[in-house]
């Protein structure tokens, strides 16, 4: 895992005008005054990665309280195993030496991390209005717990990739980066508020509604994007329960398009919002508004006759497989096939996910739960149903 750091658009100016002059090309292409160089071999376009975005994984005490945690990915393990990257948010710290502890404030312990590398998940934000929970202490102890179960996973021959935390209070802004399949990918993660602010300094923090923190962060957007194949922002934030993202938010992550990123991946709301296309010149580009919930406990106490409206979509989500391929002339396409599942109650096992087409055609599956699953997935569709490709206009 390669961390590069932030560097001003001041500081680049400043190097590129201090550097020599360059010596007179003599190469063997340039000998003879009107020669022509022989074509450069353009190089291959790398082959189509596969990625799946979600949303939040928390840890409420319905979640870690019923090991083995593999029980929750069970249901959806293949689709995160069969893809190239796999991207979620650990909505929570990571202290060992703490208890374990549910909402309002969370803390879980390394086996609950280990279980959503375990289910499939290579790639994970940090950065949420939870990381700073256990103040300072915590952020700095789930920095150091996470590298440590990221080193373990290099160790045993896998990759697991994070970021949206600090080891100085330096305000920079830092990027992974990954290689896989032939792409160079660029990966940052920021939150776009905290719930506490103990600590806030090691956590990548950008209030989108205040001017001069939204323009440094662009800024650093233009500066780094151009060095990758593909870039992608993991942003945290918005209205929570929302169907709809509000407009400014919106607004913000098309700037960051603008400034380079190809895919925006956002989370908070703990709902699923609407996914957008964009056409930038001869790529496309992606936002994904919201991916709400991948696990949590908010709907552990929902029945089926009567469900409260107010919980039950924080119970229901998509796996967003999105495919990136580069044309033949360098244009970047992207393929978005949303899976639908939910978050399911077994008795048994506890809260695990399910998708809608497994549910829908389990036998074991009561009369009730049935029309319930049968109702609300046509619901979801609609939230998650492709949207006309906008061009994003400059």
């Amino acid at each position: 895992m390669t961390i590069r750091p932030f560097v001003s658009g001041v500081l680049v100016l400043l190097i590129l005008s201090c550097s020599p002059e360059r010596e007179p090309d003599t190469s063997s292409t340039a000998l003879f005054e009107g020669s022509e160089a022989p074509p450069t071999a353009e190089a291959p376009a790398p082959a189509p990665l596969e990625m799946t975005f979600a949303g939040d994984i928390m840890a409420h005490d319905v979640n870690y309280n019923r090991p083995p945690f593999s029980n929750i990915y069970e249901g959806v393990r293949h689709y995160l195993k069969e893809d190239d990257l796999s991207f979620g948010n650990l909505e929570f710290a990571v202290v060992p030496d703490w208890p374990v502890s549910n909402y309002p404030v969370f803390n879980v312990h390394p086996p609950y991390v280990h279980a959503a590398i375990s289910g499939g998940f290579e790639v994970f934000s940090l950065a949420n209005n939870h990381i700073t929970d256990l103040g300072e202490f915590g952020v700095k102890q789930t920095l150091k717990t996470v590298s440590a179960i990221a080193a373990d996973t290099g160790s045993s021959g896998g990759q697991t990739y994070f970021s949206g935390l600090r080891e100085a209070p330096d305000g920079r802004f830092t990027t992974v980066e990954i290689t896989e399949k032939g792409w160079r990918i660029g990966y940052t993660a920021v939150a776009l508020f905290l719930n506490t602010y103990g600590g806030s300094e090691y956590v990548q923090l950008v209030s989108y509604r205040d001017e001069e923190e939204r323009e440094l962060f662009l800024d650093h957007l233009k500066t780094i994007t151009p060095e990758f194949d593909l870039f992608i922002v993991s942003l945290h934030g918005g209205d929570e329960y929302a169907v709809n993202p509000d407009p400014e938010k919106l607004d913000f992550f098309a700037d960051a398009l603008r400034s380079g990123v190809h895919i925006v991946w956002a989370h908070h709301p703990h709902v699923v919002q609407p996914w957008y296309v964009y056409r930038d010149g001869k790529d496309e580009k992606l936002i994904l508004a919201s991916c709400g919930n991948f696990i949590s406990g908010q709907t552990w106490h929902i029945e089926p006759e009567k469900p409260d409206p107010n919980r039950v979509r924080t119970g229901e989500s998509a796996l967003f497989r999105v495919t990136a391929s580069k044309t033949g002339e360098g244009e970047l396409d992207l393929t978005v096939i949303p899976v639908l599942f939910a978050n399911y109650r077994d008795t048994e096992k506890g809260m695990i996910v399910r998708t809608f087409e497994d549910l829908l055609e389990d036998d074991m599956l009561s009369l009730e739960w049935k029309r319930f699953y049968a109702a609300r997935e046509p619901e979801l569709a609609r939230i998650v149903a492709p949207l006309p490709i906008q061009n994003l206009t400059r």
